[in-house]
């Protein structure tokens, strides 16, 4: 199968690489119902030269995908909140005790003056890993 990658990035198919604005025939085994050329194909990454039809989706494929694609981006939107939560109570370290007053009074943290920075920072490290 000919085809044009359409894209920014290189493909990979196998040992074979294709370039950004290159046209090439794919190896043996990577005809259009491969899943990744099929998915390059849907995504319009990579175009069919030679007038080979790219199939169209059922409604249950589309479905399905749709279905995959929102259950990556609720993952991927989980994957974002816990890297955050993970650089936020990282720069806890870091802060001086006038700095944790400040954030555990913006979160709403009660802290005495005789608190200590390791004392506020495993309350507001509580705080924020406690479930919304």
């Amino acid at each position: 199968m000919l085809v044009k990658n359409v894209s920014n990035k290189p493909m990979g198919f196998g040992t074979f690489i294709l370039l950004p604005d290159a046209e090439a025939e794919l190896p043996a085994g990577y005809g259009p119902d491969h899943p990744s050329v099929a998915l390059y194909l849907r995504k319009k990454w990579l175009v069919p030269i030679d007038g080979a039809p790219v199939q169209e989706l059922t409604e249950e494929e589309k479905a399905a995908q749709a279905a995959a694609d929102q259950q990556a981006a609720e993952a991927q939107a989980a994957a974002q909140k816990q890297a955050d939560l993970d650089a936020k109570i990282k720069g806890l370290e870091k802060m001086n005790l006038a700095a944790l007053q400040g954030e555990a009074f913006a979160l709403g943290i009660e802290w005495a003056e005789g608190d200590t920075k390791a004392i506020l920072q495993q309350k507001i490290t509580e705080k924020l890993q406690a479930p919304e």
